[in-house]
């Protein structure tokens, strides 16, 4: 449980600051409504994380990746599973995450789900998921550049 809430804390933050503010601008009520909008917007995370587990699952089966995932699920070993996705998701070769065109995509469909008539907790799910998908995708361009940069002037220097 430590491992989750140390490793999540800024997405989970961000779900639960989500959740408030939704709940505010809509006016829910109801404590059913305020429970299933928070659950919606915990649920974010977890289909941020089941990206990188489907891409190597179904599509990319036979990369060592995909093996070591499979193998700690095999044995049932869920927070085995998401400490090696965490430490190894580099590897995998399809990364929607790095998609440009992915998260534009997805922030049209967002904005077609906020301005329709739907249920709370469908936009609370999918503002969720965006919101930790945009959160990703900078995390991912920030660590890729430091690491460029700092490879950069480690060879600058020694040479």
């Amino acid at each position: 449980m430590n491992y989750i809430i140390k490793t999540y804390k800024i997405p989970i933050l961000l779900s639960i600051t989500l959740s408030v503010v939704l709940i505010a601008i809509a006016t829910i009520k109801t404590p059913l409504m305020i429970v299933l909008t928070f659950l919606a917007c915990l649920l974010g995370i977890v289909v941020n994380q089941l990206d990188f587990i489907i891409e190597a699952l179904f599509n990319e089966t036979e990369t060592p990746y995909s093996k070591n995932l499979k193998a700690y699920l095999k044995h049932n070993d869920i927070i085995g599973a998401l400490k090696y996705n965490d430490s190894h998701w580099q590897e995998s070769t399809e990364k929607t995450i790095e998609s440009a065109l992915f998260q534009i995509l997805f922030a049209v469909f967002c904005i077609f789900v906020v301005y329709s008539n739907v249920n709370i907790i469908i936009k609370a799910l999918a503002l969720s998921i965006f919101a930790n998908n945009i959160y990703k995708f900078i995390e991912v361009y920030f660590t890729k550049n430091i690491d460029d940069f700092v490879r950069y002037w480690i060879i600058q220097l020694w040479s």
